[in-house]
């Protein structure tokens, strides 16, 4: 009784297409010319990757921010009580969470609540859009 294994018929077609390139020079030529491509694309990419300069960032003006972080961490944790979970099943689903998480960020970001358009889609999910300085982008 003879095993088969499933690669097995891998290594028959392998065998045969390197059989067919002995014995078919145009074939042959198109293997040599396909690696020859490859090579020359991996040099191609290895090269300009290596010649690659970044640009500089020196003549960019480093501005400070100061940053409360004790305030950045208690409005973390003051958002994360919420419980924004979308179910499957509408008897999971709690909305009173989605419209007290809507409330609270108007409430903790109300210059941003202010100048940024909100839509809400499907009632519950929220999409600030806030306009730049050039209407025309």
């Amino acid at each position: 009784m003879r095993v088969r294994f499933p690669c097995a018929f891998a290594f028959q077609a392998r065998s045969l297409s390197l059989k067919a390139a002995e014995y078919n020079p145009s074939v042959k030529k198109i293997l040599l010319l396909l690696t020859a491509a490859a090579a020359i694309l991996v040099l191609v990419v290895l090269t300009r990757t290596w010649l690659h300069q970044p640009e500089s960032f020196e003549d960019i003006d480093r501005i400070q921010i100061d940053l409360d972080e004790a305030a950045i961490a208690r409005r973390l944790a003051e958002a994360v009580r919420f419980r924004t979970v979308s179910h499957q099943s509408e008897a999971d689903f709690d909305p009173e969470q989605f419209q007290g998480f809507i409330r609270w960020v108007a409430e903790r970001y109300p210059e941003f609540h202010q100048a940024a358009e909100l839509t809400l889609h499907g009632d519950y999910s929220m999409l600030y859009e806030l306009a730049g300085s050039d209407q025309s982008l």
